[in-house]
């Protein structure tokens, strides 16, 4: 799976899609998603906070509360 960052009327949206194009599932509200080491989360960034997602569970948590342009994981 990868994931896509798509502007809309509604803001920004992660997408996860197959490799091939097919098989696309919405997975949040937010942009600049990046997995994680295990690719067990991604983290991303909405309006101005920073978010984890457990992709197991679909639990979102609220990292960081500043305004920021990009993020990364830092091994």
């Amino acid at each position: 799976m990868i994931d896509v960052d798509v502007a809309d009327e509604n803001g920004y949206t992660i997408w996860l899609v197959q490799a091939d194009g097919s098989g696309s599932t919405v997975l949040t509200n937010g942009f600049d998603a990046h997995w994680s080491p295990d690719a067990n989360r991604i983290m991303f960034l909405r309006g101005f906070g920073a978010y984890v997602r457990e992709l197991g569970t679909g639990a979102e948590a609220k990292i960081a509360d500043a305004e920021m342009l990009m993020i990364a994981w830092y091994p």
